[in-house]
């Protein structure tokens, strides 16, 4: 597995495979593992990890088609990334 940059319209680049996550809770819409970058010195995320400059952490969140972005937990709601990373199935040359 390897983590995948999304394309510039949040999807997965062609012939690319995510790994499956889970689904909505309707059962139909499904999940992926990502991941995405955000300012360490925002909300909760610098209060957490105690630092005052602008370094960027990576924190896992979730991509799906229906969301247009990764999705993270951020501060104490949910927050769309559109530049993440989804984990897919790697190619084998």
């Amino acid at each position: 597995m390897e983590y995948v940059p999304l394309t510039t319209d949040a999807r997965i680049p062609e012939g690319r495979i995510p790994v499956p996550a889970g689904c909505e809770s309707d059962g139909q819409r499904k999940l992926y593992f990502a991941a995405a970058e955000v300012s360490r010195n925002s909300s909760a995320i610098g209060r957490f990890f105690g630092v005052e400059d602008d370094d960027k952490v990576l924190v896992p969140g979730k991509w799906g088609d229906h969301l247009g972005a990764v999705h993270v937990a951020y501060g104490e709601s949910e927050v769309e990334v559109k530049h993440g990373d989804v984990l897919c199935w790697k190619v084998e040359p």
